[in-house]
């Protein structure tokens, strides 16, 4: 009897009043985990289990039950908090999956362990679980004919392989789709990196767009166009005086304002050599 007792007490976590834990589902797990048949050994436990210097402690000293069943129904009064099938229900579909939080599994356990603390049917349940995955997608047939949790914990397991299938051939399909608009700094070429280019290496200080060491980028006379209209870059709008500054149109202010000290700075198209000024579109607006 002693190392059946140490057996309840490792699966269970002593019960210590309210905001501890649901004092219905305690009760419930209390009772799969202690299914003796004998009735003063069951009342021994359950005492044994509420703990020490709490709430429940206390109930204990004033409890006087003779038997478990006078014991349960003392211990769900007094700890006990009435659930309403429609509090439960709302409960149930406001609670969605969450894949970055939760696994498939993990969901379906949280979403019984909020049903049982009403009268709610197990059949019900499983239907709002399936609807809280909110997966439209054909994965989730394998789920519908699952009408008890157990049955739908069996399914969950081919559907978590069919919806992680799913997952990795959508990250596949955009990772495809990325590289074509990354542009190698090398040979000035689409759908690689510099790093991995097989052109031949890109002299220091050559022109980004023709590898010519005879010119830089700031000296090239191609255009780069958007939307089929030419656009000339920051470097071929030199300032006609001899002032050293860039004219207006190629600069862009921008005002960082705060209650105690208002500050405006003026930025310029700031690129190194070898890099495009796409960027800089809105540098390049006609002025009405």
């Amino acid at each position: 009897m002693c190392s059946e007792f140490s057996v309840v007490t490792q699966s269970m976590k002593p019960f210590s009043g309210p905001g501890s834990s649901d004092a219905f589902r305690w009760i419930k797990d209390f009772e799969r985990n202690c299914d003796s048949d004998d009735d003063a050994y069951k009342l021994k436990c359950v005492r044994r289990l509420m703990k020490p210097d709490s709430d429940a402690d206390l109930f204990v000293h004033v409890d006087r039950s003779t038997n478990y069943a006078a014991f349960k129904e003392n211990f769900l009064k007094t700890f006990g908090r009435s659930h309403f099938v429609v509090d439960v229900v709302n409960q149930l579909k406001s609670t969605k999956f969450e894949p970055s939080k939760m696994s498939v599994l993990g969901y379906i356990l949280k979403m019984q362990e909020i049903a049982e603390r009403a009268a709610i049917e197990e059949e019900q349940t499983v239907h709002m679980i399936i609807d809280g995955l909110c997966d439209k997608s054909a994965d989730i047939g394998v789920l519908y004919s699952a009408n008890t949790i157990e049955q739908l914990i069996k399914r969950s397991h081919r559907y978590t392989q069919l919806r992680m299938k799913r997952c990795a051939e959508r990250s596949s399909s955009f990772a495809i789709k990325d590289s074509g608009r990354v542009r190698c700094y090398n040979c000035s070429g689409y759908g690689h990196f510099a790093n991995a280019c097989s052109e031949p290496k890109r002299a220091k200080g050559s022109c980004f767009r023709w590898g010519s060491t005879q010119h830089t980028i700031k000296e090239c006379k191609m255009k780069t166009t958007i939307g089929g209209r030419s656009v000339a870059f920051a470097s071929e709008h030199q300032p006609e005086s001899g002032k050293g500054g860039l004219p207006e149109l190629n600069m862009v202010r921008i005002t960082f304002s705060t209650a105690n000290s208002p500050h405006n700075s003026t930025f310029r198209t700031a690129t190194k050599s070898g890099q495009e000024l796409e960027i800089f579109v809105y540098a390049h607006l006609e002025k009405y």
